[in-house]
């Protein structure tokens, strides 16, 4: 007989995208497990960070104060999410962390955090921003340019040899008409 296959509801599902304004950084991944274990830990609210990753300023927004965080645009390797942030605190998105991923804010770049154990997250200041998240994969650029090098090397073989030959001539050139 094969595994059991077991299905679960999430009571309070995480939001795709959420603006939180509590940090707790941890020293491990055990000790992320074990706080993210824990019934009282909130993603909701908290996000969680390990070892020497950047710490977010935050401040509590007054209660009842508008925030609102929106995906404005998504696509595979470029998120862009529009805030309305009240007090200054993190926008964790909840999809996968990847070396590779930056982020600009109002057009300043930000370092993107490692957060919750397998989410993004970057700072944000109160206000009104545009954050746009987008993805280049680690050495895409000494590839770009070793391929370009590359490329160059063999045309520049290709120009020497050339040279080297002389010109062709065809055999073809030399019937008189008839």
């Amino acid at each position: 007989m094969g595994p059991r296959l077991q299905v679960f509801e999430a009571e309070a599902p995480i939001p795709r995208v959420a603006l939180v304004h509590a940090a707790e950084q941890v020293d491990d991944e055990v000790a992320a497990y074990a706080k993210m274990e824990d019934p009282s830990f909130d993603m909701t609210h908290i996000v969680l960070v390990e070892g020497d990753s950047p710490s977010f300023e935050m401040t509590q927004p007054e209660p009842g104060a508008f925030e609102r965080a929106t995906i404005a645009a998504y696509e595979p390797d470029r998120v862009a999410i529009d805030v309305e942030a009240a007090s200054a605190g993190a926008l964790v998105l909840s999809d996968a962390y990847e070396p590779g991923w930056s982020a600009n804010l109002d057009g300043h770049t930000l370092p993107v955090t490692y957060a919750n154990r397998v989410m993004r997250a970057v700072a944000v200041p109160p206000g009104r921003h545009r954050v746009l998240m987008t993805y280049q994969p680690p050495g895409f650029a000494a590839g770009a340019l070793l391929s370009a090098f590359g490329g160059l090397t063999l045309l520049g073989l290709a120009i020497v040899e050339r040279r080297r030959k002389g010109p062709s001539v065809s055999r073809f050139n030399t019937l008189a008409p008839s």
